[in-house]
């Protein structure tokens, strides 16, 4: 759940940041970032397209392997915390913040 919350704020803050970026804007970069989450990771077609989905750059599938590889999430999560990335930025947060919470907390 709090990977969820994790994921809701980092996508509310790059929207933020970004107002005018809109979705769609560059679609090739979005159908390259879809071909590598298929070509380099165990996602299937509709997880690719939501990890990739206003991608700019291939950054949502390099974040998506480092919350795979170093963050130890599901899927699910890093699909959520990565979409939209454009770095692993969101990954390393994550990690952070994840070691800065009490054990006790879920």
């Amino acid at each position: 759940m709090a990977v969820r919350r994790t994921a809701i704020c980092v996508g509310l803050l790059a929207a933020l940041a970004n107002p005018g970026l809109g979705y769609g804007q560059s679609e090739s970069a979005e159908l390259e970032c879809v071909d590598r989450a298929q070509d380099q990771t165990l996602l299937d077609e509709n997880e690719g397209s939501q990890l990739c989905d206003g991608a700019r750059s291939l950054a949502p599938v390099e974040c998506y392997q480092g919350a795979i590889d170093r963050a130890l999430i599901d899927t699910h999560d890093a699909v959520q915390l990565c979409r939209c990335a454009e770095s692993t930025e969101p990954v390393d947060c994550f990690i952070d913040a994840r070691e800065r919470l009490p054990s006790d907390v879920p």
